[in-house]
């Protein structure tokens, strides 16, 4: 994977995704997003039903609307 690296003294996005040519300030966000959006990767699934998402904040949300009074197994 090669990125196209500038200064980043002011918070520029800096990174940019070849595929998509979107724009990141950090090598970790550039990272999650090839793997969320380019490979559909999304390692965190409800214990209760076959929902799956990319990012550990998304679970939290969707558990309390979806399946509200159950417990989530960790």
């Amino acid at each position: 994977m090669d990125t196209q690296i500038s200064s980043d003294h002011e918070g520029e996005k800096t990174l940019r995704c070849e595929i998509c040519e979107k724009s990141f300030t950090h090598v970790t966000r550039l990272s999650k997003h090839i793997s969320a959006i380019h490979e559909g990767k999304k390692p965190y699934k409800c214990d209760i039903c076959d929902y799956s998402c990319s990012e550990k904040q998304q679970m939290k949300p969707y558990f309390s609307k979806k399946h509200e009074g159950k417990q989530q197994q960790h």
